[in-house]
């Protein structure tokens, strides 16, 4: 079975049309990166990435303008065609501090192109006309076993965004990260980095279906003081990454990228808005603290009511609180919100109706809260 059968009709036709079309111009181009391991692993592909050989700079930028292909950043050769990415393989060479600081050329050569990726599993390559897989670095055993392990110690270690990009992979796919990658990892400097790119990094990492692998690695590389300024000790780090996981499901998609903040708020003892601060995180976090019901730490029976009137606790980021889960669900509103045992049936037998029932319904909810609980 061809291991592209998995991918969207969608993007098989557009490997089709591209096949046809690049097949004149060369015999060697492949698949590479993300979508082939994610293929491997049996994961969705919304994109792909594919590197042309053969063919010069000059002759590539005409070929892809010829093909209505919109460049996406001509120092890297990089053209998009429809939901395909592609390039010309480059090398790259470190001349500046940060993530952007490299001198990129053009390489003919697919082992010396494919050692400037960060790990193995995203290293290997399938030749996009007999669809043949080439592994130079080991990445499909790494695949197989979960090891996040480097292609390159010189590499890696000139590009500090690799640090979380190591830690959102081992949250994002549950592996571990072989102790020599680690090494390395904690001798770079991740604050050459941009704001942006740390806040969007940790965001994926905190939403990631294996975040307590990313949370676990977090500690182990010292990133808790890089970034937040704290030694939390262990059991605190694994509190926090418990209750990430326990609320991370019910939490409303468009509240999980703040749920850590919250969460780490509590188990290890700083202020969100000095937080927000300290990483110049965007304004929507300022907004998300001033809007969203945080409640305090001493909350009575009859204020998690209050909150539970337009939501199951379940899905506030307030129900993170040590021992507040426990009580939500003797006060039956964990999962579903409170109605005090209003019925809407004898509600409308008073007559009311449309607007005006609504109305009388809170009223009523609201009344019956006060009096079980006040």
């Amino acid at each position: 079975m061809s291991p592209l059968a998995a991918l969207s009709p969608a993007l098989l036709r557009q490997l089709s049309s591209l096949k046809t079309l690049l097949f004149s111009h060369t015999s060697r181009a492949y698949i590479v990166g993300g979508a082939v391991r994610d293929l491997l692993l049996g994961r969705p592909v919304k994109d792909i990435d594919i590197e042309v050989y053969d063919i010069a700079p000059e002759a590539f930028d005409a070929l892809m303008h010829s093909w209505g292909a919109k460049g996406v950043g001509k120092s890297f050769f990089v053209y998009k065609f429809g939901d395909i990415d592609l390039s010309l393989p480059r090398l790259e060479t470190k001349v500046a501090k940060g993530h952007q600081g490299f001198e990129v050329r053009a390489c003919q050569d697919e082992r010396l192109a494919s050692k400037r990726r960060d790990f193995t599993i995203n290293a290997l390559m399938l030749h996009l006309f007999d669809e043949k897989l080439v592994d130079f670095w080991g990445g499909s055993v790494d695949l197989k076993v979960g090891v996040l392990r480097l292609v390159d110690a010189q590499k890696f270690g000139e590009d500090p965004l690799r640090v979380l990009r190591g830690v959102r992979f081992a949250a994002s796919f549950g592996f571990h990260i072989a102790p020599q990658t680690q090494e390395i990892m904690k001798k770079l400097n991740i604050l050459e980095l941009s704001q942006t790119r740390i806040t969007w990094e940790l965001e994926k990492l905190f939403i990631a279906p294996f975040v307590a692998h990313g949370v676990l690695y977090m500690y182990r590389l010292g990133l808790f003081d890089t970034l937040f300024g704290i030694t939390p000790s262990w059991r605190a780090v694994a509190k926090f990454s418990r209750a990430l996981m326990r609320h991370l499901p019910y939490c409303p998609p468009s509240l999980r990228p703040y749920l850590w903040l919250f969460v780490a708020c509590h188990y290890f003892d700083f202020d969100a808005s000095m937080v927000v601060q300290k990483l110049a995180l965007p304004s929507r976090y300022r907004r998300f603290l001033e809007k969203t019901p945080f409640g305090h730490e001493h909350m009575s029976d009859y204020e998690l009511v209050q909150v539970a009137l337009t939501r199951p606790l379940k899905t506030w980021v307030g129900i993170a609180r040590p021992g507040y889960e426990a009580r939500a669900r003797a006060l039956g509103v964990y999962e579903c919100v409170f109605d005090g045992g209003v019925r809407v049936e004898e509600v409308m037998a008073e007559g009311f109706c449309g607007k005006t029932l609504g109305e009388e319904l809170r009223r009523r909810i609201r009344a019956r809260a006060k009096s079980l609980y006040m």
